[in-house]
């Protein structure tokens, strides 16, 4: 016999004595052992009998484990089921209502149907139950018993009892109510919201948990307001909320103040500028979860409402300590808050996080400023130059960076277009090491190589140094940077074009292929016609 077997007969002798069982610690001591070998894994099936009985012990603790013992065992034996029924319904009607609340939550958890009809007259009486805590619990029992049988739930008239008790006295039993309307109604649309139950809540809100408090906001917007009348009775008394300490629940009051006043969009943003301090001082509060929340939030508003935030454009700024998940959303949000008077100045606090430890981070505020620049043709200039002094940054991924911001960018209007291209063809950064760097480079070239005599040299020597190791990715910028090149440049490119007609022609990859042949036909119907098509954007201008 091993030892676990062993360990069981040897607690199975002692559950069988008397002294023992009227020991309240040793009975403990006993019970610490079962969960021990259960959390190890051992099958203590054969204590399933023993343990039952102690669903009637006196002490609590040793009465909790033994119910949580239950709970799992009866899923693999229904014979336990019928031991443990009768002592749970009895213990429902206890004096104690810790006692009672324990039964009930334990009876309903047995998950077999045979049971319905035990933990159905277990909760019809919780639901009555003096005690607030019984309630409560009786409530939840409900939703597993719907899992269960749901038919039996809505037989018996629980749905209806459940609408009756949101008007209970307890604010966690009416925000149990609404948890589980909501879930045994959810192919009916969840609980149906009535204009007695929408003041009844608000006016209720102060009793409710914060958590409760967010619950019960957000049920209310299934409610359409019946007239301006009314719209302004519940936004009066909404209006309170607006100012809780609760982030939380301030957030989804402002989410249900915005949608009552849909109809009133003249007001939006008056609502939104005296929440302002609330957005201010969560963002400046330093905790990471609550202004990443913030943001997320405000992102909604920023398009149709952005002077509401722009005069609080600092509170965007990032702080050194910050993770980088939350420095890269609020570099994102900084292009939508550039106004002509702080332009400079978000300008420079992109510029500085473009030189972060972190390359996504570095990435970001790239290409933020990017962004910018398409924003304003007095913006375009300024924002170009910070980029192009970044390429002073010896650093091979801080390159290829910018080189993908530029790609982005229509950069013919640049005043130093020339100086730029003279920069990005005297590095020998063109290599297919970077991927990213590298098909930007190339792209580049191809689009403003005409400005400089030696771009078709650089191609070419890119051609002849890794043409045959570089992925077929790059191969495609690189055929479309030498067609380019070619149209303005024919008698230089002529001699490059074709030899990479020759390799594209032949790859097996599809995309490149079929690209190869279309630059062939565009070709043979003459270059002017390839110049138009190719070249498109170029002569538009």
């Amino acid at each position: 016999m091993d030892i676990a077997a062993t360990c069981i007969n040897d607690i199975i002798r002692q559950l069988e004595d008397p002294t023992i069982l009227c020991d309240p610690a040793a009975c403990r001591n006993l019970m610490a052992k079962v969960m021990n070998m259960i959390g190890r894994g051992v099958d203590v099936s054969n204590l399933s009998p023993h343990i039952a009985k102690l669903l009637a012990h006196p002490d609590p603790m040793v009465k909790k484990v033994a119910c949580e013992f239950v709970c799992v065992q009866t899923e693999k034996s229904s014979d336990l089921m019928l031991l443990v029924v009768n002592s749970l319904l009895r213990d429902c009607s206890d004096s104690s209502p810790m006692t009672r609340g324990l039964s009930l939550r334990t009876l309903s958890s047995l998950r077999q149907e045979s049971a319905s009809e035990h933990i159905l007259q277990a909760v019809q009486k919780g639901l009555v139950d003096h005690s607030s805590y019984v309630r409560r619990i009786a409530i939840l029992s409900a939703v597993r018993l719907h899992r269960l049988s749901p038919d039996l739930v809505i037989e018996m008239g629980i749905v209806d009892k459940l609408y009756s008790l949101i008007r209970d006295s307890d604010p966690v039993v009416v925000v149990n109510c609404l948890l589980a309307l909501e879930e045994i109604l959810k192919d009916e649309g969840g609980v149906v919201i009535n204009q007695k139950m929408v003041y009844h809540l608000l006016l209720s809100m102060p009793k409710f948990t914060s958590w409760g408090q967010a619950y019960v906001l957000t049920l209310l917007k299934k409610y359409t307001l019946k007239s301006e009348e009314e719209t302004f009775d519940i936004l009066n008394i909404l209006d309170t909320h607006l100012q809780e300490s609760s982030y939380s629940v301030f957030m989804h009051s402002l989410q249900l103040f915005l949608l009552y006043i849909s109809t009133l969009p003249h007001l939006k943003e008056k609502v939104l500028f005296r929440c302002k301090e609330m957005f201010v001082s969560g963002l400046n509060s330093g905790n990471v979860e609550l202004t990443y929340s913030i943001i997320v939030f405000i992102e909604n508003f920023l398009d149709d409402s952005k002077s509401v935030f722009c005069e609080c454009y600092k509170s965007f700024f990032c702080r050194f300590k910050e993770p980088p998940y939350l420095k890269i959303r609020k570099i994102e949000i900084l292009p939508r808050l550039v106004t002509p008077h702080n332009f400079l100045e978000i300008l420079g606090e992109l510029r500085m996080y473009c030189s972060e430890v972190s390359s996504m981070v570095s990435f970001s505020a790239m290409k933020a400023i990017g962004q910018i620049s398409k924003q304003d043709t007095d913006y375009f200039d300024r924002c170009v130059q910070k980029l192009e002094e970044l390429l002073e940054i010896p650093e091979d991924s801080v390159w290829a960076n910018v080189l993908q911001v530029f790609e982005l960018l229509d950069l013919r209007s640049y005043a130093r277009l020339d100086n730029l291209m003279q920069i990005i063809c005297s590095k020998s950064h063109l290599q297919p090491t970077n991927e990213n760097g590298c098909c930007a480079n190339l792209f580049l070239i191809g689009e403003y190589g005409h400005l400089l005599d030696d771009s078709p040299y650089i191609l070419e020597e890119f051609i002849g140094n890794y043409l045959e190791e570089c992925p077929d990715v790059i191969r495609t910028y690189l055929l479309t940077a030498v067609m380019k090149l070619f149209l303005m440049r024919p008698a230089k490119c002529q001699h490059l074009l074709g030899r990479l007609l020759e390799v594209c022609v032949a790859s097996r990859n599809k995309d490149l292929n079929s690209k190869a042949y279309n630059y062939y036909y565009l070709l043979k119907q003459g270059p002017e016609f390839a110049k138009e098509i190719v070249l498109n954007k170029r002569f538009s201008h």
